[in-house]
């Protein structure tokens, strides 16, 4: 659960970056996210998904494809 705690907060900051990227670019939503997680980030992958999954609904990321490289 606490590694879940941690890919949440992750990805809620991507959210925040994301939005307000996009006012700046004067859009509503992002066609692409290119994500890179390197394997000292420390992030457990499957639950990162499991937590964008969810997290990204009605945000400007709802839609966007995700590539992790």
């Amino acid at each position: 659960m606490a590694s879940q705690m941690h890919e949440l907060s992750i990805v809620m900051g991507i959210i925040k970056i994301a939005e307000t990227e996009t006012r700046k670019a004067a859009a509503n939503k992002v066609d692409i996210i290119e994500l890179d997680i390197g394997t000292l980030a420390g992030i457990e992958l499957d639950a990162f998904d499991f937590a964008w999954s969810r997290a990204v609904t009605d945000t400007v990321l709802e839609n966007a494809v995700k590539k992790v490289n």
